[in-house]
């Protein structure tokens, strides 16, 4: 017996009560099926198969699927509180479900015993627990929109009080709310319990001897303080249906011989009138009033039609108004935007608090499209919340939403005219308990809303007519009452601003959408047909991801048939007019304010007019950065236009409001979207002004653009800035006639300079290009601007290899500075600068000899005119002593380089540009002598002098550490080289802009991996670099053929030799046909290619020259190579290689060898073999040639085909002209050759000298007089053979008909032509 038990025993009564049925509930009597937590006693929708269907038109069934939680009280259980004692039917399970088939019965129990519970949770912590396990049980959306009911006894309803007090102030149980339609109270008080005061003298007894749970009791305590507020939190549910059980008999309390009413019917009723419905259960006391025996009990139908009644009520807010004016519907194809609107939800979350919140942005980036999309989703979670919608763009549309609004809500006195309507709706949403949402829509304009120094007159009149008041603003009619939120949409980041109170957390800007959202906008809004084969990403980025732009586009794809989304690009990008005309289209959009333009464009052109007529010196701004390209756009620029910062910053800070302009890196640089300015050229061409800003950029860049790219550390970088954005001024300038003038020219001058040093050589020589045509029209072609923007042009060209062209300009302007300028101060920058950079460019032609004559000449003139200390003298002993290096002349170059060095170091500054110059030459010269250390030195020293003196990333510090990495190369030093070059790539990765300098850089890197073994990284990069180039048929674009060789490697060493073998071909047949041959008649580089070929087919390098190559075409596969005509594309190759070895006969050779036998061209390879056989006197090889083509191509062609004359005319020869054999084959070319055909001329004077050889002198005038008739009716008098025949004729006529002189003849064969004399007629004049 436990130490309970006997202070228990000691009780009076103690043995009666034991075994008293009242007693039932006390914690030794509970229950074994008593489970804490939802227990579910009856699924409706898994109802049982043997339950007989209900009818539906049977009064006592109730068919509403709705959910039944009850909810047990002090001391009970989840099943023994509804438990009958004497018949064991648990009403709930048992008898319910047969009348309301279609409902879900769920038991809550928790821990609310009085003895033996080791609990330390409040009682009123178990209401969080029964809000979280309902939420549970109806997770689906399904089972959320069933009606719920709650059952509670005694304690149980005070807990379901609480509950729903906690679903009102916390959003995530809203819904639990909402969906209550009913609670049935079985004797729960709502005033607190007589009871509890003797339950406590009980427990206060036995608190030594076991644990008494004192919380759950205190809170029965009649005007106890947690009671008092459960019941005044409770008045929110005004609307709820109630029906209260109320017990008749008294309850004796166990263990003694006390009755008590516990629960009075005053205490058990909530006098709610109408909404509330009171049964007194007769016979029961506190514990039996939710007990019933069978289903015939008369107090459980009651309870049963009650609860009937509860599941097919009304709410009775349900009979209130509520008003819900969305004036759009729900988007279904509405995507993203889950931050916002999920910020948005957070904040509106919160009770009690009047919260707003503002979106701003751009026009059309979607704000109302957000706002609607909450709007929906608002009114579903909270069905019974007012929501209005207030166009906010003039005072006009506010003033009719309020209206609106009022009709809505039958506000007394809507209707009347007279009455102040602003004022009345403001006064009834401030009073009204009711919760309410309002979405302020395009609310643009400050001086609407706000008093303020921008609003302009019209303003305040527009308001005055509206609003009547002193201030003239709009915002004094928002409500601020903390039932109420309103949610902004606004262009104008001040306004949104202080229409949430000037709280920046409740600011949100709504940009443009992301890459998933903007295809997804795409795929609800085209067709599969429109959209096929389209690059939809680069659709969506061509239209800056804006909502408005790309649903413009896809309405306008749509409604053209013949319109698709690659179409709608090309026509984009055709010009700015027509993207301006595209963005203008405006496409009809039922979720967009009428009054709203539907076009991007237009949208816009209304922001800048509101600009404009509000600041016009942020509209001039505005304008400026119009002009300039979108991106990082460098706030000094601005200073141009007025030179107050203050002011500048005034009008950037409203540009930005508006979101027209965003700052960006520590706000020194600006950001325009590219339709926005494609929006602002479209208005200033409308305002014709575009042109006035284009001249205002170009005057702002002659005064900004550095003039001195080397002189000034910063100004490289400065210009890299400045740029992009004279760039977008040219580009648009250019399209414009009148704005092309010298200052056009200046600016080209500036940025092809500047595009010089960045290596973008291609760009730089078109503006070059350009300022020349438009200073030439100014000045004339020898004008000293002229001519000194002739000189960029041709500096750009030589850098760019195209050599000749660069020659031809220099050599024309020096020639007319030579023939018409006296060399003085003022045109001695050309005199100067063309002589030596004519010398250098005929050093990279290799016509050293010219230009070491050059340079000795202008170093001479230097001297007299300025010194040895002069930096020009520097210059050009620089220019000689490279001379002197191409040239070979080793000594004397580096000898000459090294008195410049001193000299410069003397007399200029450590780190001068010509220093560094000076050092890297020497470099050169060391290296070529394979001195690498003396050579490092010099390129180490360089690199100190530029990390002073240049950014980093600047091309000239990249090709100085490639320089400097393959000093470390040539020594082995390969993990040196590779963190140099690594380094360099590093630095230059931070800079956008890409140039070949780099592709040459990463090139060298790959070749540094490949000595490592490092095969796969080195064959990734090489074959990035060479993708990046573009192969080129200038022949000096060596660079491209450089990497091609170094992949070619890469892929030897992978052994996957038959794409290196084919690298080696294309290479071998470039450097074939270009570049200057070595002494051996073949470039170096053509000869390293053929050797590559050589080692990767493993052939023997030393065989001999000739048979290595039939041994390569050995290995040649058709199949593999391309086929046939691939495979005599090489045989050709290498006969080329031969030919340019000197061994041309053998070139032929090997083309005859390896021709295609059925190839026409392969044939005449035979007879040009068997012609240069008998050039070289070799008959016999020739003849056996000859027979064996003669006797083909008279088969395949016929005896009159080109091929078949040429052959029997060769043969003729090869056999002899003066034999019969060769008279006859003779004979047959004159014979079959058509008219005008050279090989019937050739073969009659071949025919006419073996005439002569065997003495037959007719018969040799005959067959020279027949080639002269030819001659002179078929062939024109300048054509070389038929002037060959008529010499011939006369020397044939000087040697026979002597000793008479032929000089008549002579005359008239050359005057008359040779058929207009006859032997006859030569025999008379004889």
């Amino acid at each position: 017996m436990t130490l309970k038990d006997r202070v228990l025993a000691l009780l009076p009564g103690h043995k009666a009560a034991a075994t008293d049925d009242e007693a039932v509930n006390d914690v030794q009597n509970r229950d074994a099926e008593d489970q804490f937590g939802l227990q579910m006693l009856y699924d409706g929708i898994k109802k049982p198969a043997e339950m007989p269907p209900a009818q539906a038109d049977d009064d006592n069934v109730c068919l509403e699927p709705v959910d039944i939680v009850a909810v047990h009280g002090l001391g009970g259980g989840s099943i023994s509180t509804w438990r009958h004692p004497d018949s064991k039917v648990i009403w709930l399970r048992d008898l319910l479900p047969s009348s309301m088939q279609n409902c879900r019965v769920m038991s809550y129990g928790f821990d609310a015993q009085i003895y033996k519970s080791r609990s330390t949770l409040h009682m009123m912590h178990n209401a969080e627990n029964l809000l979280f396990d309902v939420q549970a049980a109806r997770k689906s959306e399904k089972l959320r929109a069933r009606r719920l009911i709650f059952i509670g006894h005694s304690m149980g309803g005070i807990l379901i009080k609480n509950a729903l007090c906690m679903a009102h102030e916390e959003e995530k149980y809203e819904e639990i709310l909402h969906s209550t339609c009913g609670i049935m109270f079985m004797g729960t008080p709502h005033d607190g319990a007589d009871a509890a005061k003797l339950a406590s003298t009980i427990a206060n007894i036995a608190n030594s001897i076991t644990t008494l749970n004192t919380s759950n009791l205190k809170i029965l305590e009649r005007d106890s303080e947690p009671l008092q507020g459960i019941s005044k939190s409770f008045g929110f549910l005004e609307d709820l249906r109630i029906v209260t059980v109320i017990e008749s008999d008294k309850t004796r309390i166990p263990y003694t011989k006390v009755y008590i009413l516990i629960v009075p019917q005053a205490s058990a009723r909530l006098n709610l009138g109408d909404r509330e419905t009171s049964i007194s259960v007769a016979n029961a006391d506190h514990h039996m009033v939710c007990k019933f025996r069978n289903g015939e009990d008369i107090q459980y139908n009651r309870i049963k039609t009650a609860l009937h009644n509860l599941a097919t009520s009304q709410r009775a807010s349900s009979l209130l108004l509520t008003v819900q004016q969305i004036p759009y519907a729900p988007d279904p194809n509405f995507v993203g935007r889950a931050s916002i609107l999920d910020d948005i939800s957070k904040t509106f979350k919160t009770r009690g608090v009047h919260n707003r919140i503002a979106l701003y942005g751009l026009g059309g980036i979607g704000k109302s499209g957000i706002a609607i999309e909450f709007a929906h989703t608002f009114r579903q979670l909270y069905p019974e919340t007012h929501i209005f919608w207030v166009r906010g763009a003039s005072p006009q549309r506010f003033e009719q939403s309020y209206r609106a609004i009022a009709k809505g809500l039958n506000i007394e006195g809507h209707d009347n005219p007279q009455f102040e309507i602003l004022d009345m709706v403001k006064q009834w949403l401030t009073a009204t308990p009711k919760r309410w949402l309002m979405i302020l829509d395009n609310a643009d304009e400050e001086g609407l809303y706000f008093p303020t120094q921008r609003s302009t007159a019209d303003d305040v009149d527009r308001s005055a007519q509206i609003i009547d008041s002193e201030t003239g603003t709009l915002s004094q009619f928002l409500p601020q009452t903390s039932n109420g939120c309103i949610l902004v949409t606004s262009r104008d980041k001040r306004t949104a601003r202080q229409l949430v109170g000037n709280l920046p957390k409740n600011l949100i800007e709504v940009e443009k959408l992301d890459s998933k959202d903007s295809l997804a906008v795409i795929r609800s809004r085209l067709s599969a047909e429109k959209a096929e084969n389209a690059d939809l990403r680069a659709f969506t980025t061509m239209l800056g991801d804006i909502p408005l732009a790309i649903t413009q586009a896809c309405v306008y794809i749509e409604a053209n048939v013949m319109m698709s989304v690659n179409e709608y690009c090309e026509k984009f990008h055709e010009s700015s007019d027509m993207q301006q005309r595209l963005l203008d289209k405006a496409s009809y959009d039922l979720r967009r304010d009428p009054d709203i333009p539907n076009a991007v464009i237009t949208t816009w052109r209304i922001s800048f007019e509101h600009i404009r007529s509000r600041n016009p010196f942020a509209a001039e701004v505005l304008s400026l950065l119009g002009v300039l390209d979108c991106q990082h756009i460098p706030i000094y620029l601005l200073r141009g236009l007025k030179p107050d910062q203050l002011e500048v910053d005034e009008a950037l800070s409203q540009l930005i409001a508006f979101c027209l302009v965003k700052s960006e890196m520590n706000r020194d640089f600006l950001e325009i979207h590219p339709l926005v300015e494609a929006a602002l050229h479209a208005w200033m061409s409308e305002c014709k002004k575009l042109a006035h800003w284009l001249r205002v950029a170009i005057t702002i860049f002659d005064q900004v653009f550095p003039k001195d790219l080397h002189g000034n550390v910063g100004n490289w970088s400065r210009c890299n800035l400045l740029v992009p954005h004279a760039l977008k001024v040219i580009q648009t300038s250019t399209q414009l006639p009148e704005l092309h003038s010298p200052a056009l020219a200046a600016l080209y001058t500036y940025v092809a300079v500047s595009l010089d040093t960045q290596f973008r050589l291609e760009e730089a020589a078109m503006l070059h290009e350009k300022a020349v045509e438009l200073v030439t029209k100014e000045w004339g072609p020898h004008g000293k601007v002229t001519l000194a923007y002739k000189c960029n042009l041709a500096d750009t060209l030589h850098n760019q290899k195209r050599l000749s062209e660069a020659e031809a300009i220099y050599r024309d302007i020096w020639h007319y500075l030579q023939e018409n300028v006296i060399h003085t101060k003022t045109w001695e920058m050309l005199w100067f600068h063309v002589p030596n950079s004519l010398a250098r460019l005929l050093t990279d032609m290799g016509q050293t000899v010219e230009a070491r004559k050059m340079q000795q000449v202008l170093l001479e003139v230097t001297l007299v005119n300025k010194g040895e200390e002069d930096e020009n003298t520097l210059r050009i002993t620089n220019n000689f002593a490279l001379a002197l290096f191409k040239e070979g002349r080793y000594d004397e170059a580096e000898s000459m380089g090294r008195k410049a060095l001193e000299t410069q170091l003397r007399v200029l500054k450590p780190d001068s540009q010509l220093v560094m110059y000076t050092m890297k030459n020497l470099a050169d010269y060391s290296r070529a002598r394979e001195d690498f250390s003396q050579a490092k030195e010099y390129i180490e020293a360089v690199v100190i002098m530029e990390e002073r003196l240049l950014p980093v990333g600047h091309p000239d510090r990249l090709a100085t550490s490639k320089t400097l990495a393959s000093l470390f190369y040539f020594q082995d030093n390969y993990l040196e080289a590779e963190r140099i070059l690594r380094q360099a790539q590093a630095d230059y990765d931070q800079f956008p802009q890409k140039s070949y300098v780099l592709l040459n850089l990463r090139a060298e890197l790959a070749t540094v991996l490949d000595a490592q073994g490092k095969y796969s990284e080195a064959e990734t990069i090489a074959r990035d670099v060479l993708n990046s180039k573009q192969i080129s048929s200038d022949s000096s674009d060596t660079d491209t053929w450089t990497v091609m060789g170094i992949l070619a490697s890469i892929l030897h060493h992978l052994h996957k030799d038959n794409e290196a073998e084919d690298l080696h071909w294309q290479l071998l047949e470039h450097y074939a046909d270009n570049g200057a041959p070595n002494q051996d008649g073949l470039n170096r580089e053509a000869s390293a290619a053929l050797g590559s070929i050589i080692v990767v087919l493993g052939l023997d390098m030393d065989a001999e020259s000739l048979s290595y190559f039939d041994k390569i075409l050995e290995r040649q596969e058709p199949q593999r190579i391309g086929g046939t005509q691939a495979f005599q594309k090489r045989v050709k190759l290498l006969s080329l290689v031969l030919a340019k070895s000197g061994s041309y006969t053998v070139g032929l050779e090997l083309e005859v060898t390896w021709r295609d036998q059925s190839d026409s061209s392969s044939l005449w390879k035979v007879n040009n073999l068997a012609e240069h056989y008998l050039k070289s006197d070799r008959r016999v090889p020739a003849k056996t040639l000859l027979e064996g083509l003669y006797g083909e191509a008279q088969e395949h062609f016929g005896p009159a085909d080109n091929l078949t004359l040429s052959t029997a005319g060769l043969l003729a020869v090869a056999v002899g002209s003066d034999t019969d054999e060769g008279a006859d084959l003779l004979v047959s070319v004159v014979e079959h050759a058509p008219p005008g055909n050279h090989h019937g001329l050739v073969a009659c004077k071949n025919l006419a000298t073996g005439y002569e050889r065997r003495g037959m002198c007719l018969q040799a005038f005959n067959a020279l007089k027949m080639a002269t008739d030819l001659a002179q009716e078929h062939f024109r008098e300048d054509d070389p053979v038929a002037i060959g025949i008529c010499t011939a004729f006369v020397t044939f006529l000087k040697d026979h008909l002597s000793p008479v002189s032929p000089s008549h003849l002579t005359i008239r064969l050359r005057d008359a032509g040779p058929s207009t004399t006859s032997p006859d007629d030569a025999g008379n004049d004889v």
